[in-house]
């Protein structure tokens, strides 16, 4: 372990966990997906790797709408998740 993985736990995380999936970050969480929107364009990505995913809202609305029928894989220091 880490001395930064130690100091990590689910408490400390609960900010990420509020804005991303309590509603508290909606509109951010908006922006940030029309962001990803533009840069992409119309080409749909074939697998996506996130890095620094925080709670994973944004990973979720990226999947769900930008990538469907791919594979999503996102991690953060706590945690990792696949969509796909």
């Amino acid at each position: 372990m880490t001395c930064a993985s130690k100091n990590l736990g689910l408490l400390s995380y609960a900010s990420n966990i509020l804005r991303d999936w309590a509603g508290f970050g909606v509109e951010e969480n908006r922006l940030n997906l029309e962001l990803l929107k533009n840069l992409l364009r119309s080409q749909e990505p074939e697998n996506s790797l996130v890095l620094g995913a925080g709670a994973g809202r944004l990973v979720y609305d990226f999947h769900q709408t930008l990538s469907k029928g791919t594979t999503t894989n996102a991690a953060d220091i706590n945690f990792s998740i696949d969509f796909g």
